[in-house]
């Protein structure tokens, strides 16, 4: 994953409270596998957190945002 992935992703949750890998990828115009293997890693990152397949920023993400 790149770093601009990455910031993107952060970047969209910050507005977006919660949402699917399809929807994520359906709203920012990227593939399906791309988000999906992207989200994965951010949460074994720790950067997300993800409950029934649908992803929200972790409290430490919102924090080192600020």
């Amino acid at each position: 994953m790149t770093d601009d992935l990455r910031s993107t992703l952060l970047a969209y949750f910050a507005i977006v409270p919660s949402a699917c890998a399809d929807m994520v990828a359906s709203d920012l115009g990227l593939g399906q596998r791309e988000v999906q293997e992207a989200l994965i890693q951010m949460d074994d990152d720790g950067d997300l957190l993800m409950k029934n397949g649908w992803y929200r920023l972790s409290e430490r993400a919102k924090k080192n945002a600020k």
